[in-house]
């Protein structure tokens, strides 16, 4: 849906917690279809997830990426990673 739309000028694509259901091989493969929509159609990417091992695999993954993150301590603390 985000890569059809055209009403709205914003290139943001916001995923909460993506892989809570999927095993490691379709994780991967996600990990691989987000990159592709980078690189593809200069998408931004806001993903959140509180799977600690996701998250080392995605730092890992997009290195070569600019990428910001953010670890919620508890509500209102927010401490740059």
């Amino acid at each position: 849906m985000t890569l059809r739309q055209n009403w709205l000028n914003l290139d943001t694509v916001l995923l909460d917690d993506p892989i809570q259901n999927l095993d490691d091989i379709n994780v991967l493969s996600f990990i691989d279809l987000i990159r592709g929509l980078l690189d593809l159609k200069s998408k931004q990417v806001i993903l959140s997830t509180h799977d600690e091992r996701f998250y080392n695999l995605v730092k890992r993954k997009f290195s070569n990426y600019k990428l910001k993150s953010f670890r919620f301590e508890s509500y209102g603390r927010v401490m740059p990673d």
